[in-house]
């Protein structure tokens, strides 16, 4: 009796997954034995057979820091890992070894976390690479320039104006203020006005506003499903409810976007029109979607819409949590360190003196001398980016090994910046003398990398470190921050460096 065609077609559609469950699986053992042979010559501890060194280094909980800090003492500048049965990776922790990494454009970002933002941040300057990042790169950096950077002075200026509203009801009340959702949300508020030139009171508003919270959502389910290494094939991930909100929240943050891009190019092709092409500042000072829709290469190509969705949103992904956290870390360094808050208000204070209303400006960003040593070691002591993951895409040689192409590896950048053979063994107590010309004179510059290091470094650095000044200054130039007692902060090393139970600060008016 033969079989018909309604059971060919059961079998078929219960097969399939199941096939190509089996193939994947076979090609990730035949990776995992290529690039293992060749990471088992490097040194690191004993894997378990079925959880690799997952039950060894307990990421992303501070412990998990620690812990590599004990490996960093054993075994060196790089040692190997297994991350479950199948997965091995090479950690580097000193700056000879990061070096070798990092100052190639060839290795792209590597890792579940990067693939896993792909269907949100696309081809973006993050997850592009080869002939199309270098592309990228090149129309990218014009919108970088410090002439670009000045106008956004005062944007940063707008955010910390609503910012101080909030702190002056905490003061008022007696309440503290966790430092990281505040700030998230202030630095969204930027970089939306800065990218878009997009306003929604979205401090205001909070997570009620549905892009705040399909940002919030969209990060908590990359992070989610990266240490869940079975929802990693995207046909069993999009059965699960997160795998379905994530499609979701990716459809809305490309709707918004393409949207906004749509308006924008109207606006552009009715200024043509009436010929005036040109942005003027009567209308709005240039932003970022401005630059990308400008943009041409050397043969004359714009970018696409999809392409501008994909740099717009790889940007505010880039931009807003990081300088949150930065933020945040620096916040808790002066507030458990009085001595340092006190001489970073002296310095604002002479700086702004009796200025109404009390906004920085351009010119005044390279003054703060002392402030930026606070930056700089708050971010080499908490690491806003604890780590970040390459994939090796052209043989590359460390330490005397050449690794395979598809080869993972961490950079780990809390690691380098607390390597006692670089910093000393003071490490752990926060200095900003350590950022004095005559202590860096002989550092490596991959000792210090908060931006990671080389062709792809952060290309928003400047505008970080600028957003960063102004909202540190305006806050410690009308309040003293104290901590709360009893309130633990420890870390979290999760894509951006967090606190288990948040960083409470209080906040006294200055008289």
């Amino acid at each position: 009796m033969g079989v018909g065609p309604a059971v060919v077609a059961v079998l078929a559609v219960l097969l399939t997954p199941v096939l190509y469950l089996l193939i994947s699986f076979l090609r990730v053992v035949a990776w995992s034995r290529r690039t293992g042979k060749v990471l088992e010559q490097f040194p690191g501890p004993t894997k378990h057979w079925l959880y690799g060194n997952l039950h060894q280094y307990n990421l992303p909980e501070e412990e998990g820091l620690l812990q590599a800090l004990e490996f960093a003492e054993k075994y060196g500048k790089v040692f190997r890992l297994w991350w479950g049965p199948v997965r091995p990776c090479l950690t580097v922790v000193h700056p000879d070894t990061a070096k070798q990494i990092l100052r190639k454009s060839d290795p792209k970002p590597g890792g579940a976390g990067y693939d896993l933002a792909m269907p949100w941040l696309g081809d973006g300057l993050i997850l592009s690479k080869g002939a199309q990042w270098s592309r990228d790169r090149r129309l990218l950096t014009p919108a970088f320039h410090f002439e670009v950077l000045k106008p956004y002075v005062a944007v940063y200026n707008e955010g910390a104006d609503i910012l101080l509203k909030k702190l002056d009801t905490c003061s008022k009340s007696g309440e503290s203020f966790e430092t990281f959702s505040a700030l998230s949300l202030c630095t969204l508020d930027i970089i939306l006005r800065c990218a878009f030139s997009y306003q929604d009171d979205i401090q205001t508003k909070g997570a009620s506003h549905p892009y705040v919270a399909a940002i919030k959502d969209l990060m908590r389910i990359i992070f989610y499903r990266a240490v869940r290494p079975h929802l990693y094939p995207d046909f069993i991930f999009y059965l699960t409810k997160e795998g379905r909100d994530f499609k979701k929240l990716c459809a809305y943050v490309h709707q918004l976007a393409d949207d906004i891009i749509a308006k924008r190019r109207q606006t552009l092709e009715d200024s043509k029109e009436a010929g005036k092409e040109e942005i003027t500042e009567s209308r709005r000072k240039l932003d970022f979607l401005d630059i990308l829709l400008h943009a041409q290469d050397e043969d004359g190509n714009t970018l696409s819409d999809v392409e501008i969705r994909n740099q717009a949103n790889t940007f505010m992904f880039a931009g807003h949590d990081t300088t949150a956290s930065t933020t945040s870390w620096v916040l808790y360094s002066l507030a458990t360190h009085p001595e340092h808050q006190e001489r970073v208000y002296q310095e604002v204070k002479g700086i702004l003196g009796g200025r109404e209303p009390a906004h920085l400006e351009w010119e005044d960003l390279s003054n703060l001398k002392y402030l930026t040593l606070c930056i700089k070691e708050a971010m080499r002591l908490h690491c806003p980016v604890p780590i970040i993951g390459r994939q090796i895409s052209a043989p590359i040689e460390v330490e005397g090994k050449v690794l395979e192409v598809g080869t993972i590896t961490d950079v780990n950048i809390w690691n380098i910046h607390h390597n006692p053979t670089v910093w000393g063994d003071d490490h752990m107590e926060y200095d900003p003398s350590r950022f004095l010309p005559e202590n860096m004179k002989d550092k490596d510059p991959y000792a210090f990398i908060p931006f990671s290091a080389g062709p792809r470094n952060c290309i928003g650095q400047n505008f970080a470190m600028n957003e960063e000044k102004v909202l540190i200054s305006r806050i410690i130039h009308k309040f003293k921050l104290e901590v709360v007692p009893d309130h633990p902060v420890e870390k979290v090393a999760e894509i951006v460096m967090k606190a288990k139970d948040g960083i409470l600060l209080k906040v006294i008016p200055r008289t």
